[in-house]
């Protein structure tokens, strides 16, 4: 995608357009479907187990978080903006990256 990334850059100067032409893609779409099927925060619980190693002994850690609609709707963009974020790149445009935060319970 690199290539055609930067082929992108050399015809259009206008971001905008270059974005257009971008969309137009098959890895685009490609890439936007493997980053939606694999989206961390829908909507539910997650359980996180860390296994911690310290010299020869281990300790394991577990958590939950809950991901309610609001914290998922505004973690979305992200995956648009992971698409995109090597064409911003070349631009010059800082990424825009979303965030939001979630209660970690100990299980």
């Amino acid at each position: 995608m690199s290539s055609e990334i930067i082929k992108i850059r050399k015809s259009f100067d206008n971001y905008n357009e270059g974005l257009n032409e971008f969309q137009k893609h098959e890895k685009y779409n490609e890439m936007k479907q493997m980053i939606r099927a694999n989206f961390f925060w829908d909507i539910g619980k997650y359980d996180i187990d860390m296994i911690v190693w310290y010299g020869k002994t281990s300790k394991t850690f577990r958590y939950s978080i809950n991901i309610n609609e609001q914290t998922s709707n505004n973690l979305k963009p992200n995956i648009e903006e992971s698409v995109i974020c090597e064409l911003k790149k070349v631009y010059g445009i800082p990424n825009e990256f979303h965030f939001d935060t979630a209660e970690i319970i100990e299980r």
